[in-house]
């Protein structure tokens, strides 16, 4: 919140690489993403530009991928859309960050992998899907309670 960045996330000490960001005033979301060591339950640490007194983390677990993503897509929109090319064979996660106390449905054809309140009015909500590779959905995350600090971020990555 509040206008903080994140300028490093790492998972079990490897570093990972930002994917796509929105840095807003009111909220911040990120997708990060790397090659992470199999097998193992791993301490995730979130480096932000500031003392941050929310925040939220989601992680998917994806195999066969390519290291960077095919193509990525923002929205600070109510509803949030973002139409994303996803490479045939290719998977797709999104992520979203939502204000006063909402819930999100998501559309598009990803299925919700998560919807919770982080702290006080603010909440996160992802959603993922493997079927959709070959076309370019519109996607979208339709929050309960409208207002200021909503924010959506896309990623597609092909197949290794």
């Amino acid at each position: 919140g509040n206008g903080r960045t994140v300028s490093g996330v790492t998972v079990g000490g490897t570093a990972l690489s930002s994917i796509v960001a929105i840095n807003g005033a009111a909220n911040t979301i990120h997708l990060w993403a790397g090659t992470v060591a199999t097998g193992a339950t791993a301490t995730i640490e979130v480096t932000l530009s500031a003392i941050n007194d929310q925040c939220g983390i989601g992680v998917w677990a994806m195999t066969g991928v390519a290291v960077g993503a095919s193509a990525t897509g923002t929205s600070t929109a109510d509803p949030g859309s973002v139409a994303i090319a996803i490479p045939a064979g290719g998977v797709i996660i999104n992520a979203a960050v939502h204000p006063n106390t909402s819930t999100t449905a998501w559309s598009g054809g990803v299925t919700e992998n998560y919807d919770e309140a982080i702290e006080g009015a603010t909440g996160h909500s992802g959603a993922s899907a493997s079927t959709l590779g070959g076309t370019t959905p519109t996607i979208e995350a339709d929050y309960s309670a409208g207002g200021a600090g909503q924010g959506m971020v896309a990623a597609s990555w092909a197949v290794a």
